[in-house]
């Protein structure tokens, strides 16, 4: 998912990767003045962590199957946005339940995927209207098997919801803070901390997926920290990113936390929409057609 901040023209740009292409895209610019540029804050130490954590990143990155949780959080002087993504996902069986949504000002949109297999059914809304200019009465649009693997969640694979993990690649030294269980899975939890133009670089040739997650490109200095927690399977559990600057230059904190449950473990197809909500057949491939404009 994408959320992206330029300050050059003072506008905020937030965008998701959902199979609903232009019309979450409909959601911005919104205005509002931000820039960012991240300075590093060293954290201590250990060879070891700092090499598991960027093992971790790639193990969380190939799980087929996981349900995810995110709830990311933008001030900008007086303006808060919020992005929030749950549900359940199974690539190699494209099975997924998912839902996507923003807010930010006055402003609010929301989609929603759901997958069996064999079928895919999409909805978007934004502030209540429905964006997909369906029918009075409908508010789903369903796809066979063509569409269900052209929809950007399953082409776009974890790099496309877990691009922000992507930051630790470049994380050079940890903390080890503690230990804990998650998701039945014992955990240890490490800290760092990075500069958003090191976590791109280090990136290397995912370091457009990372900025679709999370593009900051601003004059001031802003320290970002990161705390996870890694399971015994090597696999992510928890990621907390904290970016915050002096209220008296940018004004700007991002709070962004993602949690990760039953990895690996076979997920249930979702129930279908209602079916005298949903457009289907030729009109409905009309419509999908339409999305990717």
């Amino acid at each position: 998912m994408t959320w992206r901040w330029s300050g050059s023209d003072h506008g905020l740009v937030s965008s998701f990767p959902s199979c609903l292409g232009r019309s979450l895209r409909r959601l911005g610019p919104l205005a509002v003045g931000v820039a960012i540029c991240l300075a590093f804050a060293g954290c201590g130490t250990g060879y070891r962590s700092h090499r598991e954590v960027i093992a971790a990143v790639d193990a969380t990155l190939a799980a087929p199957s996981f349900t995810l949780s995110t709830d990311a959080k933008l001030t900008t002087g007086t303006l808060q946005s919020r992005l929030i993504a749950s549900g359940s996902i199974d690539f190699p069986q494209l099975i997924a339940d998912m839902t996507i949504s923003v807010e930010s000002g006055n402003q609010k949109g929301e989609s929603e995927t759901r997958a069996n297999g064999t079928t895919v059914w999409v909805r978007a809304d934004n502030d209540g209207v429905n964006e997909l200019d369906l029918p009075d009465g409908k508010r789903w649009v369903e796809g066979g098997t063509e569409q269900l693997t052209e929809v950007q969640i399953f082409q776009q694979g974890t790099r496309g919801l877990l691009g922000v993990l992507l930051t630790l690649r470049a994380a050079e030294a940890t903390e080890t803070i503690g230990t804990d269980n998650l998701d039945d899975t014992e955990v240890t939890r490490y800290r760092t901390s990075v500069t958003y133009e090191d976590a791109v670089e280090a990136a290397g040739p995912d370091s457009d997926a990372l900025e679709q997650a999370l593009s900051l490109d601003a004059p001031t200095p802003v320290n970002l920290t990161i705390d996870v927690a890694i399971g015994s399977d090597g696999v992510i559990r928890e990621f907390v990113l904290i970016t915050e600057s002096d209220a008296d230059s940018t004004g700007l904190a991002v709070d962004y936390r993602l949690g990760l449950t039953d990895v690996g473990l076979d997920v249930d197809a979702p129930e279908p929409p209602p079916r005298d909500e949903t457009v289907t057949g030729t009109q409905a491939e009309a419509l999908f057609d339409g999305l990717g404009d």
